[in-house]
């Protein structure tokens, strides 16, 4: 096989020979194990940085979770522990983000299967927001996954994808400050962002996201990029696969007449003056949309089921 370039993701193991030499207790992977002022199991020898288990701070419970940011962390707590002092390590969200080319992925807190391995009653959404406002030249699209507790409404994770411009890595430390302080989706949206045109929107694209979430969670809610077929400001056309992945399909003449429109353009437009959940969906020859969402399909039904409907 002929290629320019092969990436191989191999892992990381925790070095502990020496640990292990002199009798200290190994733990997950087997990673030395440690309590939150970083002392191990024998008197007097502390250990830090990715030849330790973690202290997770949603799991509440130890993890191998071997990052940089947490090492110094550690190895400040460490150093605390050896000058007698009490500090202590409050655990880990497992905040991350690498650039792959042109693109920024970041992940912070638990995605969807971790959390529903941890017990919790897990609802995850996707949405594809701009990074600005889109009227204003150079918007690029942004996707974020969010996960959270539908008992509780806490939030439990996210994970965004967005070129570099796109401020990515700023947007999940957002998520992070906000998964460290126990927060709910729903309080999310009351966070008080900075905002311009070049840089941003009133609402946050995280907060579209954690809007639609509560929508969802709540029984109604209408996809921002859910047909099977968009634009984007560029003209080019996207394929949202996760969409196409549950597609069910609804007759569109089922809607309320004051939500459902015909543009000029002939797409069916689906619009809430609030901004968050806007679609447009091509219709198929027979009038049906397809635009399903894990599950849930827009329909009238929807609607009267939960007797509400949204502000358009």
């Amino acid at each position: 096989m002929t290629t320019e370039l092969v990436l191989v993701a191999v892992g990381v193991e925790p070095r502990t020979e020496l640990a292990q030499a002199i009798g200290a207790e190994l733990g997950i992977q087997g990673a030395i194990c440690v309590n939150q002022a970083m002392e191990t199991s024998l008197p007097d020898i502390l250990a830090a940085g990715d030849c330790v288990e973690t202290w997770h701070r949603l799991l509440q419970q130890p993890t191998y979770l071997p990052l940089g940011t947490t090492a110094h962390k550690q190895g400040r707590i460490a150093g605390e522990t050896a000058l007698g002092r009490t500090a202590r390590f409050t655990g880990t969200l497992g905040t991350q983000v690498v650039k792959v080319f042109d693109l920024v992925i970041a992940s912070t807190g638990l995605d969807e299967h971790e959390a529903r391995a941890a017990g919790f009653d897990t609802l995850t959404i996707v949405e594809t927001s701009w990074d600005h406002k889109v009227y204003y030249p150079g918007a690029q699209s942004v996707q974020i996954r969010l996960t959270g507790d539908r008992v509780t409404g806490r939030l439990l994770g996210a994970q965004m994808l967005g070129a570099v411009q796109t401020e990515v890595a700023k947007r999940i430390d957002v998520v992070a400050t906000a998964l460290f302080h126990n927060m709910t989706v729903e309080a999310f949206s009351d966070l008080d962002l900075s905002y311009t045109p070049p840089l941003g929107s009133p609402w946050d694209l995280i907060q579209m996201g954690t809007q639609a979430w509560s929508t969802l969670a709540a029984g109604l809610y209408i996809p921002r990029f859910c047909g099977r077929k968009e634009e984007n400001a560029a003209g080019r056309s996207l394929t949202n696969s996760s969409v196409q992945r549950a597609c069910r399909s609804h007759t569109c003449t089922t809607y309320p007449r004051r939500i459902l429109g015909l543009r000029s353009n002939g797409k069916k437009s689906f619009s809430s003056a609030a901004g968050p959940f806007v679609c447009y969906a091509v219709p198929d020859a027979n009038q049906r949309c397809a635009i399903p969402y894990h599950g849930y399909t827009i329909a009238y039904p929807l609607f009267q089921k939960t007797a509400r409907t949204p502000n358009v």
